[in-house]
């Protein structure tokens, strides 16, 4: 019961054998995006980047049709 199997799981396209993705379970969260002297940019909102072997107590296995 990973989050590879999870139906709020969605993989990241961009990731090493798919191995990366993010968590959809819930709202995103606001983050600040920074440059690379760490002066804010700008806020955004992002859902938390899991690995697919990850798990938690929310787990919702996907639907079949």
């Amino acid at each position: 019961m990973s989050c590879r199997f999870c139906r709020h799981f969605e993989v990241d396209e961009g990731a090493p054998d798919n191995e990366k993705g993010v968590c959809r379970r819930r709202s995103p969260v606001p983050a600040l995006c920074e440059d690379g002297r760490g002066k804010a940019l700008a806020q955004v909102a992002v859902w938390p980047t899991v690995a697919a072997d990850d798990w938690c107590g929310e787990y919702e296995g996907r639907r079949v049709s």
